[in-house]
């Protein structure tokens, strides 16, 4: 799983600098949770809550499942084929 990880190490994340949770993070869970039935960002977010304990096995959540998810997965969204993110307001 963490080499899922090193490919979202390559992206700028757009949030401030002071945003609590990882961006490879946040996208682990998106895509587990896309993998997994879920088709809106509350739903990934339900998704995170309910297998936290088997997340907390791959990542480390030093803030735990990011409360906010729903709002924070819709503010970041990747630029088609540039290698970047950007935020949603683009």
């Amino acid at each position: 799983m963490l080499q899922v990880l090193e490919h979202f190490s390559v992206l700028t994340d757009p949030r401030a600098a002071n945003a609590r949770h990882d961006l490879s993070e946040i996208m682990f869970i998106a895509i587990a949770a896309t993998l997994a039935g879920a088709k809106t960002c509350v739903e990934m977010a339900e998704f995170g809550e309910a297998k936290e304990t088997l997340l907390r096995t791959v990542l480390e959540l030093p803030h735990g499942i990011p409360a906010d998810y729903g709002d924070c997965g819709q503010r970041i969204r990747l630029k088609p084929d540039s290698g970047t993110t950007t935020p949603d307001s683009a």
